[in-house]
């Protein structure tokens, strides 16, 4: 692959600037006598693996939601950007639950709660002709992700 190298000859250094891949992982190998120090000492073969960390733009998101009801069941959205969805998750029967988004992205996040009443795994609107009123829905935070950091929330469904 493509590599330009840049070497220090004050500091005894080089570098390797390459279009480097978020989470990437490499090998760098430098074979037998390739490298010779200002005494005249040649290397011994070097092999070195590489991972790169996550991108700048990157970040995890913890989140914990508190004041459930837990003889309810509720359905946990995560919309970025208001069209796509990155966490779905289905619970019943607990007072609190926690998830974290890995690797989450810059941009805007809304966190929904459903209660599924009828316990079918869907949210159900309004039917007048059974006189049956929609299941509650809340948005429990809107929030922008700047990235590179670890962001926690702490959400209450009351």
């Amino acid at each position: 692959m493509p590599f330009d190298v840049s070497i220090n000859a004050k500091k005894r250094e080089f570098s390797i600037q390459h279009n480097w891949k978020p989470k990437g992982k490499y090998r760098l190998i430098i074979k037998d006598s390739a490298l010779v120090d200002y005494r005249g000492f040649f290397n011994r073969a070097i092999e070195e693996r590489i991972e790169i960390a996550k991108d700048k733009l990157e970040g995890d998101i913890d989140v914990k939601i508190k004041g459930l009801n837990n003889k309810k069941q509720y359905i946990i959205i995560v919309m970025k950007e208001k069209t796509e969805e990155v966490f779905k998750k289905i619970e019943s029967n607990k007072d609190s639950l926690s998830f974290s988004l890995v690797d989450a992205r810059i941009g805007n996040y809304d966190v929904y709660v459903y209660e599924d009443a009828n316990r079918n795994k869907k949210w159900d609107g309004n039917d007048y002709k059974k006189r049956k009123q929609a299941e509650k829905v809340k948005m429990l935070k809107s929030f922008a992700f700047k990235g590179g950091v670890e962001m926690e929330l702490e959400l209450n469904w009351k």
